[in-house]
């Protein structure tokens, strides 16, 4: 019995010792974030660092976490709570970062810009993520999410920096957990010029050249287009997708038209024994069918309109799907804000890709259905000036500016060959 006794006591005590270095865990847990101070005199703190898909930040005292340790929170970001939640469509690293505005220099407050680079120094593309601000005048505090999907993995930190945009140097970074660090394997680069047939076309890599501009690191690829050893002029790189070892994908659009042979493009870690490059060019001088649809109807504000136009060629099916119209938004002084709206279109293509843009937008009045006005562009909803359609379906919408009076429509696509290469390239 007397063993009995003392083994329950024991296992009290442990328990309680326990429950004590919990306690002092979560008490200091607060004291103890990692701080940084910019140039304006605000400082950032790292709240905290998750991975995966689903990712969580729980901002209350310790004492509360103690009643509560896994409160259920159906808020998602940017909606308000002491406990925040975000989905990413991806495995992806959050930092979560909470910068704190001191009130007697908020007039003062620099511009900056923040990401990841690794040991050598190397800019990673800059991060999306959702921002939010919390706090009551005259202190605010300025909360940021920033997901990162291609960051240096090779080594067992991240680091996180912060940016002046002016000064473009290095104020203060974080190093957080890798949690993906390999290993990894070292790709084998083919010498330059890079050949690759592509039926009868030839599309050369001459090299590749890096540098750095205000908010991010890039990288220019030198191409030519020949046909049997004589240039061939016409064709343009419209998407590079670069990748590594590691595990690191970034896609760019080449959305500046033609740049001499070549396409800027976000870059990762120069120091990596070889890239991948995907590069779809597409002959931008010569489209293979300009489609027309007109008199398509216009629906009311906050209405949507079916469609049922369709042009068809040589195994390829553009249809027209529908036509959105966004709510009206209040503008200054009660005046009413601009009129949105999109159209969705659906390209079926039998067996190889093709490129689409939308060329030209006007209603029945012959006005510019632009959305940055005349002389403006036509791009997705996602930001993109054309669209990489897949076989055999692929579908997307192109934003309209929808003025006043207007009650239909007449939109001009073209449609592109593409052609596909992949290199391994030297950084």
């Amino acid at each position: 019995m007397k063993q009995r006794a003392r083994l329950l006591i024991g296992l009290s005590l442990a328990a309680l010792a326990a429950c004590l270095a919990a306690c002092l865990l979560l008490a200091f847990q607060t004291v103890f974030r990692s701080r940084r101070q910019l140039r304006d005199g605000s400082t950032v703190t790292l709240e905290g660092v998750s991975f995966g898909r689903r990712h969580r930040l729980d901002t209350r005292p310790w004492w509360q976490k103690l009643q509560q340790p896994s409160p259920v929170s159906r808020s998602r970001l940017p909606i308000r709570g002491p406990v925040y939640q975000l989905d990413t469509t991806q495995d992806a690293l959050v930092v979560w970062i909470r910068r704190h505005w001191l009130p007697q220099r908020r007039r003062q407050a620099r511009g900056f810009f923040e990401g990841a680079l690794d040991e050598h120094g190397c800019r990673f593309p800059r991060p999306a993520g959702a921002e939010w601000t919390a706090g009551r005048p005259p202190a605010y505090d300025h909360w940021m999410a920033k997901t990162l999907t291609v960051y240096p993995r090779r080594g067992p930190q991240v680091l996180f920096g912060f940016f002046d945009i002016n000064a473009r140097d290095l104020m203060a970074r974080f190093e957080v957990p890798n949690p993906t660090p390999g290993p990894y394997p070292a790709w084998a680069p083919e010498p330059y010029p890079i050949r690759k047939p592509k039926g009868d076309l030839e599309f050369v890599l001459e090299g590749l050249t890096h540098a750095q501009n205000r908010v991010s690191a890039r990288s220019l690829a030198r191409f030519r287009v020949e046909k049997k050893g004589r240039p061939v002029a016409g064709w343009e790189p419209v998407f590079l997708i670069a990748s590594d070892a590691t595990g690191n994908s970034v896609v760019t659009e080449n959305r500046f038209g033609r740049t001499g042979r070549g396409a800027w493009f976000d870059g990762l870690c120069v120091w990596e024994a070889a890239w991948k490059l995907r590069v779809q060019f597409a002959c931008l001088e010569r489209p293979r069918f300009v489609w027309s649809f007109r008199d398509l109807p216009k629906p009311g504000p906050g209405e949507s309109r079916a469609l049922t136009a369709a042009r068809e060629a040589q195994g390829i099916r553009l249809e027209a799907v529908r036509v959105d119209a966004d709510e009206e938004q209040p503008g200054n002084r009660g005046y009413t804000g601009r009129r949105q709206g999109h159209v969705r279109v659906r390209v079926r293509s039998a067996d190889a890709p093709v490129l689409l843009t939308l060329l030209q937008a006007e209603d029945e009045r012959g006005r510019d259905l632009a959305p940055s006005g005349p002389g403006g562009s036509l791009r997705t909803l996602a930001g993109a000036a054309r669209v990489y359609c897949r076989p055999p379906v692929q579908e997307d919408a192109f934003r309209l500016r929808l003025p006043g009076g207007t009650r239909r429509l007449n939109l001009t696509f073209a449609v592109y060959e593409v052609r596909t290469v992949e290199y391994l390239a030297r950084p």
